[in-house]
């Protein structure tokens, strides 16, 4: 009978109830969650400086058109730039 059970061992069911290739799918999930979790951070924390970077070119961008200046994206990210009105007009 010994070597019955040698040959044929049953698998160890751990404390959560899940038996061997569970055990590992539920870690692979657990994994993959984890990552997706962390990307999503990753993904909210870096559209805020991206938009206020795609914001400030898109200003520059403006700003050089309406005043044949040379207005960079740097610059537009740091002053405030402004067009004002062709003098005598109000």
């Amino acid at each position: 009978m010994s070597e019955e059970s040698d040959n044929n061992p049953t698998p160890a069911i751990d404390s959560t109830g899940l038996v061997g290739a569970d055990k590992n799918m539920k870690l692979k999930d657990k994994t993959l969650i984890e990552w997706l979790v962390v990307g999503a951070i990753a993904a909210i924390l870096l559209s805020v400086p991206g938009s206020w970077v795609v914001k400030s070119h898109m200003e520059a961008r403006a700003y050089n058109r309406l005043t044949g200046a040379d207005a960079t994206t740097w610059e537009a990210m740091w002053v405030e730039l402004r067009v004002a009105g062709k003098p005598g007009q109000d």
